[in-house]
């Protein structure tokens, strides 16, 4: 007995010190050691723990001299990100170095499977007559098999030759292959997307997505079409932590209009930090007017038929003191329906704001100035260069505890520069208003959601005066006129609050109307009366309803001038929402009347299946302006989308697409991760 103790104590000696102060801990039913062999046999749970790798299995033989574990049956290794599963399994401690036969590893948020599985370390994987797969099926769905494979982690997957599997069924061959693990943001290819219309034809687009350092990014998407020839587009993306910025574009040599068309768009926004100052760009090019209408998929770009590019550079002094300077060009265009456009480009180079907000002159007494100058340029032509100033002095105060008042004097002064002439102009404007809060409580007999409903009612008066001005020369360059008045304003104003689930505020119902009366008018000196109500009730959590209401009544002609309705409901539920609005306005003076309706979901049908639609429909036109239908499916390891999208015009697109379920996005919202890591 003493002299098997000795000899444990021997060989615990000789194996730490070859060991290099690594130690390594072993359990077992049974422990047999083998002096003269230098050898050590673990039978039954055995377990094994060594410089932060672990390993369980049935049988393990540790070769002292070798520094080499031999594993077998029901094998469990794991170190690092490792994990590794067999019947047999030799691991050198010296170079920390697994061998795996005929085993299964997970690896990457994938596994891999073959005949020979060699680690280095932990970080590199080889592979012989190997399998890769991201699913967890013993028999996957799919899988790539490969004579030589190598798993670099955190980095990329490289096979060669490459056989893809759907089940046991070999569907295609490559010689070579490799794809980033996308921990992260990866240089690598995205998901690639078939698409089909009338004009384009059969469409397919791969992009590639190159990471040039933390903070930007670039795209290049190869877009192959089959009637109208190659496009090529870009996107690069910048994000720091006082700044991002955007630019998008694309070339395409259309073999359909035969023209070389383009588009530039982009946006960009600096802040200076310790100085106050902000710099703002956007720019939006194309080539023709007709561009957006042939290759866009977002119906404003479609339909506004406008561009608008600008340069701002903003700096504010303290809290009261802001500046701006503006450089922009806006593009306008109408189809004329015989083939040609009229287009009208309007440039503002340069215009500078200045804004001096609430100096306190007495106590509640105010004065603030600002200041607009722009030098105007219509279709490159100089038109004019107008100044216009503002000085307000401003008190407010408060009556008997509960009368909010507050007075107001406005001069504008305005200077307007020609080629040949310059006018000027001084209009004061005066005014007072008065309102006060009026508070009551009833009870709705418990209808609904609602119990205890607070009544706020805000009646206001306000009082205006212009006097009369000479600006005849105004009126004869053209130029809007400020028209004298002396003018009361009345309004009232109703809110309903309630109390619903834990005890939060909700604003159900919200009344307003308002009319001015003239003083100076004789005969009708009362406008119109205009009334407006959101009627927005609570049901339940996952229900959200909206009404909105627009009227503008003629109480002389007793007619109706303005009438619109806005209508919205959502319902939201675990992982489906579905959404329906309704906007009908009445047309007066010889205007149409407008009534739209869009309904919008995306409903789980099922535990795999999941519905989106959007359909814009015109009820005076009697037809779909606009409407998309997409089905996604979980194939388990993989997801996929179908969709169908009608234009406005008629084109029709269908697109398809297929992804990995275990790997996302390559392109992750690195403009997120920067701010949480602020």
């Amino acid at each position: 007995m003493r002299r098997l103790l000795f000899l444990l104590g021997l060989l615990g000696a000789v194996l730490f010190s070859s060991l290099k102060a690594e130690t390594l801990e072993y359990s077992a039913d049974k422990v047999v050691v083998y002096p003269g062999e230098k050898r050590i046999t673990l039978q039954g749970n055995c377990r094994l723990t060594y410089a932060g790798a672990v390993m369980e299995a049935d049988t393990v033989f540790y070769f002292m001299d070798e520094k080499r574990l031999l594993a077998m049956g029901n094998i469990d290794f794991s170190r690092g990100g490792q994990h590794f599963s067999g019947k047999t399994l030799e691991y050198d401690l010296e170079l920390k170095r697994a061998y795996l036969d005929n085993g299964r590893a997970p690896v990457e948020k994938g596994y891999v499977g073959g005949e020979v599985i060699n680690t280095v370390g932990e970080s590199l994987v080889y592979g012989k007559n190997t399998s890769f797969t991201t699913c967890e099926h013993i028999n996957p769905h799919f899988q790539i098999r490969s004579s030589r494979m190598k798993i670099i982690k955190n980095d990329k997957v490289l096979v060669s030759p490459v056989v893809f599997y759907v089940y046991r069924v070999p569907v295609f061959w490559f010689p070579a292959l490799f794809f980033p693990i996308p921990e992260g943001r990866k240089t690598g290819f995205l998901i690639p997307t078939f698409s089909n219309n009338s004009v384009d034809g059969l469409t397919f687009q791969i992009p590639f997505f190159l990471v040039i350092n933390k903070y930007s990014d670039l795209t290049y998407t190869l877009k192959i079409m089959a009637q109208r020839g190659l496009s090529h587009e870009g996107e690069f993306r910048l994000k720091t932590y006082t700044g991002e910025g955007e630019i998008d574009g694309a070339y395409t040599h259309d073999k359909i209009a035969r023209l070389k068309r383009w588009y530039l768009k982009g946006s960009a926004v600096q802040d200076f930090p310790g100085s106050g100052v902000k710099l703002t760009l956007k720019a939006d090019l194309l080539s023709d007017t007709s561009y957006y209408d042939d290759f866009s998929s977002n119906i404003d770009e479609r339909t506004e038929n406008s561009l608008s590019s600008y340069v701002t550079l903003e700096k504010n002094f303290g809290s009261r003191i802001y500046t701006r300077l503006l450089f922009s060009q806006e593009n306008r265009w109408q189809d004329l329906g015989d083939g040609t456009t009229e287009e009208y480009v309007r440039t503002l180079l340069p215009g500078m704001t200045v804004n001096m907000y609430n100096i306190g002159l007495l106590p509640d007494m105010y004065l603030s100035l600002t200041g607009n100058s722009a030098n105007l340029f219509e279709d490159n032509s100089f038109v004019k260069q107008a100044s216009s100033g503002t000085v307000t002095l401003s008190y407010r105060h408060t009556l008997f505890s509960y009368l909010h008042m507050g007075e107001r004097m406005v001069n504008r002064l305005d200077h307007i520069r020609y080629e040949e002439r310059s006018i000027e102009r001084w209009v004061p404007t005066f005014s007072t208003d008065l309102y006060f809060n009026l508070y009551g409580y009833f009870n709705l007999l418990g209808i609904g959601s609602t119990d205890t409903v607070k009544h706020t009612v805000k009646p206001s008066l306000s009082f205006d005066w212009t006097p009369e001005r000479d600006q005849d020369r105004f009126a004869a360059m053209g130029e809007s006129l400020i028209s004298a008045k002396k003018q009361l304003n009345y309004r009232l104003d109703n809110t309903f609050l309630t109390k619903v689930r834990n005890n939060r505020k909700h604003l159900f119902l919200s009344l307003s109307t308002q009319v001015s009366q003239d003083l100076e008018a004789r005969g009708k000196s009362f406008s119109p009366v205009v009334t407006s109500a959101v009627f927005s009730p609570y049901w339940a959590e996952i229900v959200s309803t909206r009404l909105t209401f627009q009227h503008e009544y003629d109480s002389y002609g007793k007619e109706t001038r303005y009438f619109s309705v806005y209508g919205t409901g959502a319902v939201n539920w675990e992982e489906s929402r579905f959404n329906l609005s309704v906007f009908y306005r009445k047309g007066f003076q010889g205007e149409e009347d407008v009534l739209t309706s869009r309904i919008e979901g995306d409903i789980r049908l099922t535990k795999k299946w999941t519905f989106r639609t959007s359909i814009l429909y015109d009820f005076n036109l009697s037809k779909i302006r606009e409407q998309s239908f997409e089905f996604l499916r979980d194939l388990h390891c993989w997801n996929m989308g179908i969709s169908w999208q009608e234009r406005e015009t008629g084109v029709i697109d269908y697109k398809f697409y297929i992804r990995l379920n275990a790997y996302g996005d390559f392109k992750w919202d690195y403009k997120g991760q920067l701010e949480n890591e602020t």
